[in-house]
């Protein structure tokens, strides 16, 4: 638990001086994501709170569909290959 919250303060700083690894970033999120739904079995990854900003951009490049459960949002995969979201912005 100590190891994700470094790392994320780490993320935070370095976005703060180079404001262009946000990008990179959202989209490495976006793509582990991705990873983790292929062959999942049917599993959903929940996203709640900064990460919704995130996986709103990655359904909306074709990486997994967002779906909700009660109005709390989910991930799952996409029916749409990534190559036909368009170009990425």
């Amino acid at each position: 638990m100590r190891k994700p919250r470094w790392m994320d303060v780490l993320r935070e700083r370095l976005s703060l001086l180079v404001p262009e690894w946000r990008g990179w970033g959202r989209l490495v999120w976006c793509i582990r994501q991705q990873r983790a739904l292929v062959g999942s079995g049917g599993r959903v990854v929940w996203v709640r709170g900064p990460e919704l900003a995130w996986a709103t951009w990655g359904a909306r490049h074709g990486l997994f569909a967002i779906e909700q459960m009660d109005g709390l949002p989910y991930l799952q995969p996409s029916s749409a290959a990534p190559h036909d979201a368009g170009p990425a912005r």
